[in-house]
């Protein structure tokens, strides 16, 4: 049987491995990971998955999960700014690479 990767599923496992419920805190590494792999999941996804359009969400249901665990974490004033520029790097390489080499991904 062939496997295929999902990428929404890698993130809610990967946040639910990097939350600590006593201190109610995530491991923000762990997300700096899951936003590393993204461009990776991007390409696994559409292309191991019978449907590249069911891989295409599944990419991006990850990818949005992981916006509004950035979104929070900012509203709560708990965004580390390392956190805040592997954002940066991930969501940059969607864009032009002539745009990202020219302002080196703003940081």
């Amino acid at each position: 049987m062939a496997s295929f990767t999902d990428y929404s599923r890698f993130v809610v496992d990967a946040i639910k491995s990097g939350t600590r419920p006593s201190e109610s805190t995530l491991d923000q590494e762990v997300l700096r990971t899951a936003l590393a792999l993204s461009s990776s999941y991007l390409v696994t996804d559409t292309s191991t998955n019978p449907d590249p359009n069911a891989g295409s969400r599944t990419w991006f249901v990850g990818l949005n999960q992981l916006v509004d665990l950035l979104v929070a974490l900012h509203a709560r004033e708990e965004l580390e700014i390392e956190t805040l520029n592997a954002a940066s790097k991930a969501l940059c390489c969607f864009f032009s690479v002539d745009v990202c080499t020219e302002v080196n991904c703003l940081f």
